[in-house]
């Protein structure tokens, strides 16, 4: 896994790293993520970022490369007032208009309602719950989701 992190002019920060695309790989990517954005980044933003991060890049693994082989690519910079997440793969585009599609009423289900409780199709709608901004874009061979997040001050 490559990890260069480096400081940019006015403060800001920069992290890329890329990893064969497993799940396994996924865990590894996060903790990095994590570890870069965690000091100056509040704790409940964190794991904002580390779940929506964890969701998109385990959807790129199970759906773009559906058991293929592949690279995942994950580049950070950490600003002043917000945190740009760029995760670029080579597998399958996601299906046109799927994203905008994924809203928070897939989250309104009756928790008590064993029976009825959705099994799956949450994923896109966490990634946007998580992240002030999303976009996606795909040409061929190239997909990118880029991912901000606008932090506060983490309180000492």
């Amino acid at each position: 896994m490559n990890t260069p992190a480096s400081p940019r002019d006015h403060g800001d920060a920069t992290l890329a790293l890329s990893s064969p695309a497993t799940l396994g790989d996924v865990a590894g990517l996060a903790m990095k993520l994590r570890q870069f954005v965690g000091p100056q980044t509040p704790e409940t933003q964190v794991d904002e970022i580390e779940i929506g991060v964890v969701e998109a890049l385990t959807n790129v693994v199970k759906h773009a490369y559906a058991g293929r082989a592949g690279s995942l690519e994950l580049r950070c910079e950490h600003q002043t007032e917000r945190i740009v997440i760029e995760l670029i793969d080579h597998g399958d585009a996601l299906p046109a208009g799927r994203l905008e599609g994924a809203d928070g009423t897939v989250f309104q289900f009756d928790p008590e309602d064993v029976e009825n409780i959705p099994q799956g199709g949450m994923g896109l709608a966490l990634i946007r719950a998580s992240f002030d901004e999303v976009q996606y874009d795909s040409e061929p061979g190239c997909n990118r989701l880029t991912l901000v997040k606008h932090v506060r001050k983490a309180s000492a």
